[in-house]
């Protein structure tokens, strides 16, 4: 599972258990705070149930951390609290919203539907570009679990 953090909604995706297939859900609303975004965290994990939750790290270009990586980081903090079986990961979201607008238009969609499918859609590219990275890993290794390491 992975979520895209915003300040009005968090994007969220899913995968299937073998991490083949990305799907994304519906948007949880962003402005209510980590806390309450925690618990509705949670009642995901009820319905789609995930050992592990990708949480995207905004970075500027450069690859320093703005406020939103600040946010996204005790946001992590407050999952791994709740959750400690959850294993939590930090990966780097540097243009995936750019990525979702680009998929979104060329599937010919209005600006209103855009709207509503970005989060998700982007959501669904953090988790993508974090499973493919770990499939790779794992080939280099030899089949060896990856280490995890935040970006």
């Amino acid at each position: 599972m992975a979520i895209d953090p915003g300040s009005k909604r968090v994007g969220v995706a899913i995968s299937d258990p073998l991490g083949v297939a990305v799907r994304p859900l519906p948007p949880l609303p962003g402005e209510s705070g980590p806390d309450a975004l925690t618990g509705a965290i949670g009642s995901l994990l009820a319905a789609h149930p995930a050992d592990k939750l990708v949480v995207g790290l905004p970075r500027n270009m450069d690859g320093t951390e703005g406020p939103g990586a600040a946010s996204a980081r005790i946001l992590a903090e407050k999952i791994r609290s709740r959750f400690p079986a959850l294993q939590v990961v930090l990966w780097d979201e540097r243009l995936t919203t750019v990525a979702a607008e680009k998929t979104l238009l060329a599937a010919d969609l209005s600006r209103k539907r855009r709207k509503r499918l970005i989060d998700g859609q982007a959501a669904a590219i953090l988790l993508q570009d974090y499973l493919r990275r770990s499939h790779a890993q794992d080939e280099d290794r030899g089949g060896q679990p990856p280490q995890e390491r935040v970006k």
